[in-house]
């Protein structure tokens, strides 16, 4: 585990924290190349070989060497050190080995805020609508309350609505909490672990914030989702659960469901209400 930077960082973990600087984290042109060498120096390396960029495009060949230059990944471990973050690469004692699951599309690393070692306790993912119903409000309250006082660590990303009553209901219950965010930034709460995949002080990239809900089912050793309007990374979550073969169940929106629910009636994910239920998930 690289915390708080205070030794010289190694050459790998400067090369991946370039490549996440450059927004290229899941990319496949660039996982696929760190599988076959076994490291991110050789990846950074073609970035920069004239002749000719071989088994990189073009384009994503020059965003490393715009996006991830040396000066930029000072800035970053300064930065990192400033906000006491953990960096957190595969085979470091903290790694999620679940996230392994995505392939080629895999996190290069992780920065990490409290105790990362709940990234390993295979948390109960649960996200939802950024406008609950009162209903949809008292159930996910309800059944967050009774799986974080059950010892189950829950996640979640920091959107309003389902995910932060989510953050509510396991804080309340001075439970353990693993929350997505789209930038690295500090933990706030006992108990709690922030993740990102993007470095500190960096502004946001399009793919990086669509990247979280996919990050988050990956995480989840179950997923839960309550509302899951189209276009939503809710709904991100739960295709990207299903089709990484996680235990998926959702929460209807009320209390007589009548509304099409593509996780529920496409994926024949079932419907959860209870504690039990979610246990029974496989």
């Amino acid at each position: 585990m690289h915390k708080h930077q205070r030794e010289l960082p190694s050459a790998e973990v400067c090369a991946r924290i370039a490549i996440a600087a450059a927004g290229l984290g899941g990319n496949r042109h660039i996982g696929k190349l760190i599988q076959h060498y076994d490291t991110a120096v050789d990846v950074v390396a073609i970035a920069y070989d004239n002749d000719p960029y071989r088994d990189l495009p073009l384009e994503v060949a020059q965003r490393l060497r715009t996006l991830g230059r040396p000066a930029v990944v000072a800035a970053v471990l300064n930065a990192t050190t400033q906000m006491d973050l953990q960096l957190l690469i595969p085979g470091d004692l903290g790694w999620p080995t679940q996230l392994d699951a995505l392939g080629s599309a895999a996190p290069v690393l992780l920065w990490a805020s409290g105790d990362a070692m709940l990234l390993a306790d295979l948390p109960i993912a649960l996200t939802g609508t950024a406008r609950p119903d009162p209903w949809l409000r008292e159930r996910v309250l309800d059944l967050a309350t009774r799986i974080a006082d059950d010892g189950w660590t829950l996640a979640t990303t920091r959107r309003p609505g389902i995910d932060q009553l989510t953050r509510d209901a396991a804080l309340a219950m001075n439970g353990h909490l693993v929350s997505l965010a789209p930038t690295a930034t500090t933990a706030r709460d006992e108990g709690e672990v922030v993740v990102s995949e993007n470095p500190p002080m960096l502004p946001v990239v399009l793919g990086t914030a669509l990247r979280v809900p996919i990050l988050l089912a990956a995480l989840g050793g179950k997923v839960l989702v309550a509302g899951a309007e189209h276009g939503s990374g809710a709904l991100r979550t739960g295709i990207a659960a299903h089709a990484l073969a996680r235990p998926l169940g959702v929460i209807d929106e009320s209390e007589v469901p009548a509304r099409p629910d593509r996780l529920r009636d496409d994926f024949g994910a079932p419907v959860v209400q209870t504690l039990t239920q979610v246990e029974r998930l496989v």
